[in-house]
């Protein structure tokens, strides 16, 4: 198993945002994370996929100034997706999803977006992008997102 940590290791939390872990009582990286899901046969798409995947989720769950430390941080997408559902509804939330993981320096290009209402109160989205420094595509999923 490569240690190749190019796009980052953060630490994994719980439900409850307490820091898990590991079985030696060493602190669960996201490296450590995705070693665990392979053992258990979960195909991991890349090394750092879960950092890459948590830091994306971040910046499109948190609206733009919510942090005063880094007011530009965020995206539109929560505010949108506050607004009664139309049928251009998710074509606008594949467009702000796109705009918003090109901001990120690890992305290189988003190949597509697709957005899905679940259960009239949930959105999942899924991208496929090319990362920089990596010639595949990978699909990163976001599921989950409560609506407002």
């Amino acid at each position: 198993m490569t240690t190749d940590n190019r796009f980052g290791t953060d630490f994994i939390l719980d439900d409850d945002n307490d820091i898990v872990l590991t079985a030696n009582d060493d602190v669960m990286t996201t490296i450590d994370y995705e070693n665990q899901k392979r053992i258990s046969g979960v195909v991991v798409p890349f090394v750092g996929y879960f950092s890459v995947q948590r830091a994306l989720h971040n910046l499109l769950t948190t609206d733009i100034s919510e942090y005063p430390m880094d007011p530009v941080f965020g995206s539109e997408l929560m505010q949108m997706l506050s607004q009664s559902i139309t049928p251009q509804f998710l074509t606008n939330v594949r467009m702000v999803v796109s705009e918003e993981l090109l901001k990120d320096d690890r992305v290189q290009t988003v190949e597509s977006v697709v957005a899905s209402i679940i259960g009239g109160n949930m959105v999942m989205i899924s991208a496929r992008v090319k990362l920089i420094g990596d010639d595949r595509v990978s699909e990163l999923t976001f599921p989950e997102i409560i609506i407002p």
